[in-house]
């Protein structure tokens, strides 16, 4: 429960700025049984992109209606461009495919897309051996950048299994640091946070 919980924050805290009512929101590679509810009850209409028939079952049984749920490969989506306002990459990229999974996720999301990924050269990688690896943050925001020139990007860390006083929300780090990276790209003109609120979270702005 420690490690979805701090995730949960981390995505939450970088798309704080997202409009949610209305808005779709495609999962791409999710645990439906934890991050896709949590994803609905924050307000968006969940589009699930299962990657095995299994998991779409698993999702089914466990979401009901909660979330629009279809089988699809991260690196190959079945929608046209812009279909959805924003896609979230949720641990479904490997140093293999991450690029096509990016390029995937820019072309169907209209507003902004996430990226949620273990973070190979992180410092403190040792708490977290088991996240998914995709490669240094720096790596997936540059291939964030070459997808979508436009735009401003938010980028943060977390140590998904640090023990913290009960109550007390996960400590957001600058990428790098943390184990678990999260990189928002809002494909808007006008950045949606200030400098000044990024340092008080621990995101690195561009």
């Amino acid at each position: 429960m420690t490690t979805s919980w701090a995730i949960e924050q981390l995505m939450e805290t970088l798309m704080a700025s997202w409009p949610r009512r209305g808005r779709r929101l495609l999962v791409i590679g999710a645990d439906p049984g934890i991050y896709c509810r949590f994803l609905w009850s924050c307000g968006f209409d969940v589009v699930l992109a299962a990657p095995s028939a299994r998991i779409v079952a698993e999702a089914r049984q466990s979401l009901g209606t909660t979330a629009d749920i279809h089988l699809a490969q991260p690196d190959h989506l079945p929608w046209e461009e812009d279909a959805v306002d924003y896609a979230l990459v949720l641990f479904a990229m490997t140093p293999k495919n991450r690029q096509a999974v990016i390029t995937e996720a820019v072309r169907v999301a209209h507003s902004g897309v996430m990226l949620v990924f273990g973070d190979t050269l992180a410092l403190a990688r040792p708490f977290a051996p088991s996240l998914p690896q995709a490669g240094p943050w720096w790596v997936l925001r540059r291939l964030l950048r070459l997808a979508h020139p436009a735009g401003h990007l938010r980028s943060a860390s977390v140590i998904p299994s640090l023990r913290l006083p009960w109550g007390a929300k996960p400590l957001l780090v600058p990428p790098g640091i943390g184990p678990c990276c999260g990189i928002l790209h809002d494909f808007s003109p006008t950045p949606a946070t200030t400098p000044l609120w990024a340092w008080r979270h621990g995101m690195e702005v561009s």
